[in-house]
């Protein structure tokens, strides 16, 4: 049997990402990108005008996080 990924809608995530001010000339630095919360702040924080440095270890999921 496979795992399936649940399908969870979140209560607090888009209210924190309207309630987030414009990131536009801010420069982040996050780790562990490939998967999972630094995945989701990477995207997050880029969609909203931020500047993000992903450092992860060279593999192929760091390039598809790219």
């Amino acid at each position: 049997m496979a795992y399936a990924k649940p399908n969870v809608p979140s209560k607090f995530y888009p209210a924190f990402v309207e309630a987030m001010p414009d990131l536009t000339g801010k420069t982040f630095v996050i780790t562990g990108t490939t998967t999972g919360t630094g995945n989701i702040a990477a995207r997050t924080i880029s969609s909203n005008g931020g500047r993000v440095l992903m450092l992860n270890r060279k593999s192929t999921r760091s390039d598809s996080a790219q």
